[in-house]
């Protein structure tokens, strides 16, 4: 049923496609794949798409229906004006295109648009996706964000209320959302996992890491060659347990058998000072990066052996899945998505159960190359389980579900 034409909503508030958060990622891919089905996609966004990205992706020049970009500005602004300007852009959308599925990803949008979701309803199917956990909304580092987590946990009945369904990235923010929710809204919610793509990050980048490293080592200070390098990437905060990361070097410098391990860091955060501080020691041996272009990043995961994601609060971590395409082993805690991402496979003995266990799990990984090319061969075959081109599928069953 290729027929259904779907307004995608993002965020509104990133410039640039190669920099932005994994929301405004996710929209980009759904709509690249489903335009690439056929489908008529439009997405309303204020990311910078530029033509190149248009072509190369989306197939606009096809006799296929085409996406249609539409750049909104102050989308989710709180302003009466903005928001008068926000509902009479998407009435206009519906009327000029006879939308049959709006999807929205943000919940500031989500609430704006239930003027539209209450008058439309029984035309077009409304479907919203959180990409967060319930159950970590209230566990923030500071007030500011308990008070915007208990805002959002309470904005999200009305949205759950009113759309016809709710897609969360795993089981686990599933089943938080039964714990805050009850089971009022059991039949509403669906599972469907964050996707990769695994054309850009892609096992192939491997075969060339010697070569990336020498081009990263003409940039930056660590020599990369012959060594063991570990990366981190994410934001920099202590809930997401960056703060393990210098344990690994002291333990190395003070083991019986020192391996040469590098640490490539990438990101930044409140914990950034605190971080580099307890690091001083050992600055011939760590590559710190800003938060970098995804088209950086996916040489970064090449040149790397092994992520560690030493993170206990997620919902579907993205990270791992585009680390595990380029063909990196994960290590992390045993938190529950992780446990759904990796279930079935080898890759689980990688999970630990404390910090001592993390730090242990590593060094073991790296003493036996055997099994770390087999795990990495592994991360590959698994990721692609994850790629969009499969996931997308998951979505259009959704889309067409209230039209079976």
């Amino acid at each position: 049923m290729n027929d259904l034409r779907i307004l995608l909503i993002d965020t509104g508030i990133c410039g640039d496609i190669n920099t932005s958060g994994a929301i405004e990622y996710s929209v980009y891919n759904i709509s690249k794949e489903l335009s690439m089905l056929g489908y008529e996609v439009i997405v309303l966004t204020n990311i910078a798409y530029n033509e190149n990205v248009i072509k190369n992706n989306l197939a606009i020049l096809t006799a296929k229906l085409p996406s249609i970009f539409i750049k909104a500005k102050n989308t989710i602004s709180m302003i009466t004006i903005a928001e008068y300007k926000f509902l009479q852009i998407i009435r206009n959308i519906i009327k000029e295109y006879n939308i049959d599925v709006i999807h929205t990803h943000s919940e500031p949008i989500a609430l704006l648009l239930l003027p539209i979701v209450k008058r439309f309803k029984s035309k077009i199917t409304f479907v919203h996706t959180y990409h967060n956990a319930p159950p970590n909304v209230l566990r923030r580092d500071t007030l500011w964000r308990q008070t915007i987590g208990l805002i959002n946990y309470r904005a999200m009945g009305l949205i759950f209320d009113y759309y016809d369904y709710i897609v969360v990235p795993s089981n686990y923010v599933k089943n938080g959302i039964v714990h805050y929710f009850g089971d009022k809204y059991l039949d509403k919610v669906t599972v469907i996992p964050n996707g990769v793509d695994t054309n850009f990050f892609n096992f192939k980048l491997k075969n060339k890491k010697n070569r990336i490293r020498e081009v990263f080592e003409r940039i930056y200070t660590p020599n990369l060659q012959d060594s063991y390098v570990l990366l981190y990437s994410g934001r920099i905060e202590k809930t997401k347990g960056v703060h393990i990361l210098p344990l690994l070097l002291y333990n190395n410098k003070i083991r019986s058998k020192k391996m040469n391990i590098k640490l490539v860091i990438v990101g930044r955060g409140s914990y950034e000072n605190q971080l580099m501080t307890s690091l001083k020691d050992f600055h011939n041996d760590i590559l710190k990066m800003p938060w970098s272009p995804r088209y950086i990043l996916r040489f970064i995961y090449a040149l790397s052996d092994l992520l560690l994601f030493p993170s206990i609060g997620e919902g579907c971590p993205l990270t791992p899945l585009e680390a595990m395409a380029t063909g990196l082993p994960v290590v992390g805690f045993t938190i529950e998505p992780l446990i759904e991402i990796l279930n079935g496979s080898h890759l689980l003995e990688l999970l630990a159960k404390n910090v001592k266990e993390f730090i242990n799990k590593t060094f073991w990984l790296l003493e036996n190359e055997d099994m770390l090319k087999k795990l990495s061969t592994e991360a590959t075959i698994l990721a692609q389980k994850y790629s969009w081109s499969n996931i997308v599928y998951k979505y259009i069953t959704l889309y067409e579900k209230k039209y079976v």
